[in-house]
């Protein structure tokens, strides 16, 4: 099961797609070489295991302009300064958890006040084919690294994250709403390839400041409780159809 989460191998089946691989942040197995390497390339990173999902576990790392290097660990809600690569490396060392880590490109993926977000986007496949049911923004609090961890508040239909948030006009905002759906469809659609009894996915999506869209993670048992705070009445749409699955499996 553990190639079902591995940011990694998903990482690797996408950039095999023509369209996909322009929406991957690189992203590497961490090793103290990989480690230089990237921070080298790029001025933040987010470190994560490989295998572990909800936010747990998970650090950014800042270089701070010639002035060092900032460590943010989630988990601990800490973060230290370091004059030294290799003294941020033993800090990460000390803190991380006990298993395997991958590194990836940071990407910036914020509101106009400068608030992190993301797009989760719920897919379920019906009779063979992917539907995005559902698009939910999360919106993380000031100074949080991850948006796992947002409260109620700070998840928001895609409309008014993309209008309101982001400044796009109505317009924009249904083709990027599209365009979104059509990248997470594609991400679905060349998973269930290769797993051919998965029929439900999370796919995280970012959009930087240039309107770019970028696959952060696939996630395998998505929590539809997000959905619930938003649209009740997709929330039950989705339940009938996870209960219909497990009831007939000629529905996927």
């Amino acid at each position: 099961m553990r190639s079902a989460i591995s940011k990694l191998a998903n990482t690797a089946l996408f950039e095999q797609h023509p369209i996909l691989k322009y929406h991957l942040p690189e992203t590497r197995l961490l090793t103290q070489e990989t480690f230089i390497y990237m921070v080298r390339k790029y001025p933040f990173l987010y470190l994560k295991p490989d295998d572990s999902c909800q936010g747990k576990g998970i650090f950014q790392l800042n270089s701070l302009q010639g002035h060092g290097f900032q460590l943010i660990s989630n988990d601990f809600q800490k973060a230290t300064v370091h004059h030294k690569l290799t003294k941020a490396f033993d800090q990460f060392l000390h803190l991380k958890m006990k298993r395997p880590y991958i590194i990836q490109q940071g990407v910036r993926s914020y509101t106009l006040n400068q608030s992190l977000f993301d797009i989760r986007v719920h897919l379920m496949r019906i009779e063979g084919d992917w539907k995005a049911l559902g698009l939910v923004g999360r919106i993380a609090e000031k100074e949080e690294i991850v948006t796992n961890t947002c409260t109620r508040k700070g998840y928001k239909p895609v409309q008014y994250l993309f209008t309101k948030l982001l400044g796009y006009t109505q317009k924009q905002s249904e083709i990027k709403k599209q365009q979104v759906s059509q990248i997470a469809r594609l991400a679905s659609f060349v998973m269930s390839s290769k797993h051919r009894t998965w029929h439900e996915l999370g796919i995280d999506i970012g959009v930087d400041h240039d309107r770019h869209i970028w696959i952060y993670e696939s996630n395998v048992t998505p929590d539809t409780r997000v959905l619930n705070l938003l649209n009740e009445k997709l929330f039950h749409k989705v339940n009938r159809l996870r209960a219909i699955y497990h009831g007939n499996k000629q529905y996927g």
